[in-house]
């Protein structure tokens, strides 16, 4: 007997008080990474997942990641991550996510692009040639995931320096890469404890350009935009590699990042 398995996967959390801030909110990285893992076990469910990937010598690379928060789960609490795929290109694949508190009310919604590439060339893969192109039957068009796509800004290059920072054993990922989620607690470190007590993030928007390695060094420049509301508060994010032998430096990662007034 042959089972269908689902297009949407759901997967349950806890907000463990150890991973929770002074305010008792799930750091937003946590938060990120039980996204990430949602994922993975999503399209491992499905045959595309990087166990699996990592037989063919090809890896998934996360490319744009937009989260919109209304709340976030406390210390304890139980919540669930639901994914799908939304579409499917040659080189890349948009999925999205919606999180869920334990009565099944919205506490978010989270939008992503997806590229396979060949891990020794580091080039795009056709995602159609992974599984003769299975992943396909899990496009799920119709379900709604209602908060705005990826926008595009420029960067100031007139902006001073914020942070330098030194890529460390505990910023790697398997791979040796900074790991995703880490670009957002080194972002979010610009700021200090009575900011956080006061604000909170509502939307987050990251753009991953290049990979950083172990040992790297990263220069963080923020700009504060003006907005029409003294409630909410706009910056937007540079990170670059500091190329030491060539003294110049490499956009890496740029970030959008709104906060509102609690």
């Amino acid at each position: 007997m042959t089972t269908t398995i689902s297009k949407i996967g759901k997967y349950n959390f806890t907000a463990e008080a150890v991973h929770c801030d002074i305010k008792q909110n799930l750091f937003i990285s946590t938060l990120c990474h039980h996204i990430l893992r949602a994922a993975d076990l999503h399209s491992t469910e499905r045959n595309f997942g990087m166990n699996y990937l990592k037989t063919l010598n090809k890896t998934w690379v996360l490319s744009r990641f937009a989260l919109e928060i209304f709340q976030m789960p406390k210390a304890y609490d139980n919540f669930s991550i639901e994914t799908w795929v939304e579409n499917v290109m040659k080189n890349f694949t948009a999925r999205n996510f919606a999180i869920l508190n334990q009565a099944e009310q919205t506490l978010g919604f989270c939008r992503s692009i997806w590229s396979m590439i060949d891990t020794e060339t580091r080039h795009p893969i056709d995602l159609f040639s992974v599984h003769n192109g299975e992943i396909v039957n899990y496009i799920t068009p119709e379900k709604d995931c209602p908060i705005a796509g990826f926008s595009n800004w420029k960067t100031n290059s007139n902006t001073k320096c914020t942070k330098q920072i030194q890529i460390l054993y505990s910023d790697c990922d398997s791979n040796g890469h900074l790991n995703s989620v880490k670009y957002i607690d080194h972002v979010l470190d610009l700021w200090d404890l009575d900011f956080h007590k006061t604000f909170h993030v509502c939307r987050m928007e990251i753009a991953y350009q290049a990979e950083c390695y172990f040992g790297d060094t990263l220069l963080i420049y923020s700009t504060e935009i003006p907005t029409e509301n003294a409630n909410t508060k706009e910056f937007r994010i540079q990170i670059c590699k500091l190329l030491a032998s060539e003294n110049t430096e490499i956009e890496v990662s740029k970030l959008k990042v709104c906060f509102i007034k609690q």
